[in-house]
């Protein structure tokens, strides 16, 4: 089984960037980019990856984090506040910004190895 990945975010560049890590610690990951064009669509995933600032942000978490209890939710925002909420929801990590590559491939590891022991693979990073 592939490792299914939905990425939110409104910046093009951003998603190849955080794709782009993802795909270095997972390479056969599937991955699925959300247009953020006023909708909300939703794809069952094992990584949610949010980076979407704000109320739009703290909403996008909720709704995924009710559809989808099981996903791995990552949600990247400048605001404090909404962030301590969203713990609070038990998504498996928050990262603030300004985004830091390093730290995204840090949650990309962690997301790797219990995705591994979830779908009775071993780890991912022990498999080299």
């Amino acid at each position: 089984a592939h490792m299914r990945a939905v990425f939110y975010t409104e910046s093009m560049e951003e998603y190849q960037m955080l794709s782009g890590k993802l795909l270095e610690e997972i390479p056969d990951a599937e991955l699925h980019y959300m247009e953020q064009d006023g909708y909300f669509r939703f794809w069952d995933s094992d990584m949610i990856v949010i980076a979407l600032d704000g109320a739009r942000g703290m909403e996008t978490v909720l709704e995924c984090s009710s559809r989808y209890p099981q996903a791995m939710i990552v949600w990247v925002t400048d605001d404090e506040y909404f962030a301590r909420m969203a713990i609070r929801r038990h998504i498996f990590d928050f990262i603030p910004r300004p985004l830091s590559e390093e730290r995204f491939l840090e949650t990309v590891r962690n997301a790797a190895v219990q995705w591994g022991w979830k779908s009775g693979r071993r780890p991912l990073l022990e498999q080299e």
